[in-house]
């Protein structure tokens, strides 16, 4: 992922004091603390105010889980542009597509075809309650 965000990226040119304020910007907008932070990439604290005032640059490599502990895109960790909001999955959510993972081509087309169903049914009763609206 780290290459994958540096290839896609180079072409910019990155102003990494500018990505660690915006990381303290989200952790203020969140309502979480430093810490909080340090505890989930297992660094110190003291690791969080050198990113800040420039002294480490290391934070570069964490980017993906710092993007998704904040509840944004890598994209806008390092551009501040893009939505800023990413739903996050509920547990129902992280379930269905843990368990649809597992699932081989022909699982996984039989559930494809069982949600289109659904939803052909839900913009069917939609439409046919509008109609009776109507008349």
């Amino acid at each position: 992922m780290f290459l994958f965000l540096c290839s896609l990226y180079r072409k910019e040119v990155l102003n990494l004091c500018v990505v660690a304020n915006r990381i303290i910007s989200l952790l203020k907008d969140n309502n979480l603390k430093q810490t909080a932070l340090a505890d989930m990439l297992g660094v110190s604290k003291q690791k969080i105010t050198d990113w800040k005032s420039g002294k480490s640059k290391s934070y570069f490599e964490n980017i993906p889980q710092i993007a998704n502990f904040l509840g944004v895109s890598c994209e806008y960790l390092l551009t501040g542009t893009e939505n800023r909001t990413i739903e996050k999955m509920s547990k129902e959510e992280e379930e269905l597509l843990s368990e649809y993972k597992k699932l081989d081509f022909r699982g996984r087309s039989a559930v494809m075809q069982a949600v289109l169903a659904e939803q052909d049914r839900m913009e069917n009763e939609k439409n046919t309650s509008g109609n009776a609206k109507i008349g």
